[in-house]
């Protein structure tokens, strides 16, 4: 007969039987190493601020990350997802990559106000330059640092009066 903690003690990997189902378990290393295939250790050093020997250890199982490089690899957006599917979380990963995907789509739609905001910059700067000033004396200017100046040449910046 067995003792109970042969009995209850986890193994790092293999097949275990839980309640006559058999479970196939797999030790940290062994998930991180699939997580990373298919990407550069070069690539995962660089992305996590590592060494490169480090990786390639992960890369081979020969031994697992350090609690820093887990948090590491879950702050990141390509390596989160992979590694949670991995560890048994794909719910984790889906809701993952959803956040990530909303994020992109909020910094698109930021990069698009900006640029509509520049571009409507650009018209006045256009409809001002075409339109006279009030003297009649020509066409509005721009001064160096931006700001409309009627008539004559764009002052340099730094420039006061005619001196």
């Amino acid at each position: 007969m067995r003792n109970s903690w042969e009995k209850n003690a986890r193994k790092s990997s293999g097949v275990r039987r839980v309640n006559g189902i058999a479970i196939r378990t797999r030790s940290v290393s062994e998930a991180i190493a699939e997580a990373l295939r298919g990407l550069s250790a070069k690539h995962v050093a660089e992305r996590l601020k590592t060494n490169l020997r480090t990786v390639e250890n992960w890369k081979q199982k020969k031994t697992a990350p350090q609690a820093k490089h887990v948090a590491a690899i879950l702050n990141d957006e390509e390596l989160c997802g992979p590694f949670l599917r991995e560890m048994g979380r794909p719910d984790l990963a889906h809701q993952h990559e959803i956040k990530t995907l909303e994020r992109r789509i909020e910094a698109l739609k930021q990069a698009e106000q900006r640029h509509r905001e520049h571009t409507n910059e650009i018209r006045m700067d256009l409809e001002a330059a075409r339109t006279p000033d009030r003297l009649g004396s020509g066409l509005v200017q721009r001064r160096g640092d931006g700001a409309a100046q009627p008539g004559g040449a764009a002052e340099k910046p730094g420039e006061e009066g005619g001196e």
